[in-house]
């Protein structure tokens, strides 16, 4: 009855579902199906009243249980996409939301907050499986940009948000760096917010070594720059002088401990050129074996990667290789990496989290 009769009065159904929400916290979890966050859903349409749905998403999506909480947080995300939201609230009112979400003390809201900036800053891949009708009422996906302005507007908008968590230094600045990088591709090449990016990664590389960023540029270059004469391909190319890795701790980190790109440099091997792969992986192996070796004779850098190289993914097969090869004291080596195996959280053990490469 409540869904049905919901379009005639949007607003005063809005008003039962704040006034009505039950009393919860982290022991008494909000126990109601997945109209509620439907149902904020289709009210969120309206612009006016899209603060107020997000509010009560995000409590549903931290207090709510299970089934609730996943259906809240998935919703609340879709929100924030540019295309298919199924709102037309304004870029402004949902980077404020996001940005109040990163600053939060609350790990729950700052997780809702970088699902949110991550979608405000997707640029490549569109869709949704929701149901954008809402009784009689007329209703279009939600706003869309209509001219080149309007888009970039909106990225800049999203941006300008992301560029200040992840220059703060706050608790949010690592994974705001991290939801940049994802994007790097589709910000620089489709949306062409090339300045913008250039911006972040000077001050980024000011900060310390940006890994992550690093390996978005040459993912770019190698994949949308195949002109060698372009003036874009010249400007990732000095990007990426910018963001490498300067010393043997970073090269370790951006060269054989990282999920993506840990193998091989793409801008290195020619995909479709199966002698080129092969070398090229090769090289990248014989790099990851000569960095063990270097680290193994390195006490210091050994001290401090230790806890990455043992809880850590990438190419560690090759480096382990490296490291007993350059051992003066291979037991003593064995030794370290038990004991900071037994220190190790399990859900970061190698022995339960081989997916990575």
């Amino acid at each position: 009855m409540f869904r049905n009769t919901l379009p005639a009065n949007p607003e005063a159904g809005l008003r039962a579902l704040e006034v009505n929400l039950p009393p919860h916290n982290a022991d008494t979890p909000i126990t109601i199906g997945d109209y509620v966050p439907r149902a904020l859903r289709s009210l969120a349409w309206d612009a006016a009243l899209f603060d107020r749905c997000t509010a009560l998403l995000q409590v549903l999506a931290i207090y709510g249980e299970e089934s609730t909480a996943k259906k809240a947080t998935e919703i609340h995300t879709s929100l924030f996409h540019l295309y298919l939201s199924g709102t037309h609230a304004t870029a402004e009112q949902r980077a404020a939301i996001v940005k109040r979400l990163l600053i939060s003390p609350n790990s729950h809201e700052r997780a809702l907050g970088l699902a949110a900036l991550d979608a405000m800053l997707e640029s490549i891949h569109f869709s949704s499986d929701y149901d954008f009708q809402f009784g009689a009422h007329s209703r279009d996906y939600g706003y869309q940009p209509k001219t080149y302005g309007e888009q970039s507007h909106w990225y800049a908008t999203a941006f300008s948000v992301a560029k200040e968590i992840a220059l703060s230094g706050g608790a949010a600045a690592n994974v705001a760096k991290i939801t940049v990088s994802a994007n790097f591709r589709g910000l620089w090449t489709c949306v062409g917010l090339r300045d913008d990016l250039e911006d972040i990664s000077a001050a980024l590389a000011a900060q310390g070594f940006w890994r992550d960023g690093w390996l978005a540029v040459k993912q770019t270059r190698f994949f949308d720059e195949k002109d060698k004469t372009s003036d874009n391909y010249a400007r990732l190319s000095k990007l990426e002088v910018r963001l490498r890795p300067r010393d043997l701790i970073q090269n370790v980190r951006g060269r054989v401990l990282s999920q993506k790109g840990a193998l091989y440099d793409v801008e290195e091997v020619d995909t479709d050129n199966a002698e080129s792969y092969r070398v090229g992986i090769e090289e990248k192996n014989k790099e990851a074996k000569d960095l063990g070796c270097q680290v193994a004779r390195d006490q210091a850098a050994l001290q401090e990667l230790i806890p990455e190289i043992v809880g850590g993914h990438g190419n560690l097969w090759y480096f382990g290789k490296g490291l007993a090869k350059g051992a003066k004291n291979p037991k003593e080596l064995w030794g370290k990496m038990v004991r900071q195996l037994a220190q190790t959280p399990v859900e970061k053990s190698m022995r339960t989290s081989p997916r990575y490469i």
